[in-house]
């Protein structure tokens, strides 16, 4: 595997674009578009404590663990070239895909992985790139993001 990855580009092999390295010192790769359709977070009045804001991956399996979280199972059912190791993003990676994709009108609200209190979690508004704690029954869009050490 080469490590000569292009941020912005989709990297052949990978499962999506490139969105450079994470706080982590990860590759992050995003779909290439949102997935179809929208999803509630779920757990809605469950209390989600010990959620980071860095690392999706970790949230999505704590989130999948406690079942009826659809942005997740979302996230974590995405498959492309042939990888099936996708996750619902942090709201800290969601916000590096939309600083490397600028915004973009047609994206709207996407769901991260981040919960906030007890019916909240963050979402990235991808139209002016702001972040929001909405309600967990709301129904967003999921964009699966995948990471790896290389």
């Amino acid at each position: 595997m080469s490590n000569a990855f292009v941020v912005g580009q989709y990297a052949e092999g990978q499962g999506g674009i490139y969105i450079g390295k994470t706080a982590q010192g990860r590759h992050l790769f995003a779909a290439a578009a949102p997935l179809d359709g929208g999803f509630e977070f779920g757990g809605y009045g469950d209390k989600l404590e010990g959620y980071s804001d860095l690392d999706g991956a970790e949230n999505t399996r704590k989130l999948l663990l406690r079942g009826a979280h659809p942005a997740a199972e979302a996230a974590s059912e995405y498959t492309a070239d042939g990888l099936a190791d996708f996750y619902l993003p942090s709201h800290r990676e969601l916000l590096q895909v939309v600083a490397v994709e600028g915004f973009n009108e047609d994206a709207s609200d996407v769901w991260t992985s981040t919960p906030y209190g007890s019916d909240d979690a963050w979402a990235v508004h991808f139209e002016y790139g702001y972040v929001y704690h909405w309600t967990r029954y709301d129904e967003f869009r999921v964009r699966p993001v995948r990471s790896i050490i290389a």
